[in-house]
């Protein structure tokens, strides 16, 4: 009952809005249309009366009576037409929600207990693929971390060989030099005394 109080109470205002904006366009059209009419009117009155007489304006005026009428009618005609039109569709609109409204609260219990099934299965598939995907990256990471192991291993045990080949050429040539100050140094010893004992 109340939902039908509320949806002939909607009508009703629509239907008086729509009533109201009609009545607002057909008063400013006819204003309008009556300036429109007055203008041309006295501007005919003043050319009948100068050049065709009081009669035929009469019957001219006649005419243009009759064809305002017409267009008048054909103007209402058309406004009522939109305005069925549009009573029509507002209702259609308000059908439309109530049976949505009344189809989500009978499917409302079942889409609610999808929902939790299908969130539980979720749950459940991707609890299971994080712990794969968590075993798969630990295992990347240790064979990563294994082989970063041994390139640097190998980087260092040939930076110590350089570095050892370095200090033993260092210290051979200086065990080279020192050998040589010392047999120069004996030579020189040596012919200075086989010098003094030929003298």
């Amino acid at each position: 009952e109340q939902y039908v109080k509320m949806y002939s109470s909607v009508l009703t205002l629509q239907a008086w809005m729509i009533m109201c904006k009609a009545r607002s366009a057909y008063a400013q059209q006819r204003n309008a249309a009556i300036k429109i009419q007055c203008l041309t009117r006295q501007r005919a009155a003043l050319f009948e009366l100068e050049y065709l007489g009081v009669r035929k304006l009469r019957q001219m005026e006649s005419s243009a009576t009759k064809i305002q009428a017409l267009v008048r009618g054909s103007m209402a005609r058309a406004s009522f037409d939109v305005f069925v039109a549009k009573v029509v569709m507002i209702q259609a609109w308000i059908r439309s929600i109530a049976v949505q409204k009344e189809k989500a609260i009978s499917l409302g219990a079942a889409t609610m207990i999808q929902s939790r099934v299908r969130a539980t299965l979720v749950r459940r598939t991707m609890t299971r693929y994080h712990i794969a995907a968590t075993q798969i990256q630990s295992s990347w990471r240790c064979t990563y971390e294994q082989n970063m192991y041994k390139t640097m291993l190998h980087c260092v045990i040939q930076i110590q060989c350089i570095a050892r080949r370095a200090l033993a050429r260092s210290k051979f040539g200086l065990l080279c030099s020192s050998v040589i100050i010392l047999q120069a140094s004996f030579r020189c010893y040596k012919s200075r005394c086989e010098y003094l004992a030929q003298r």
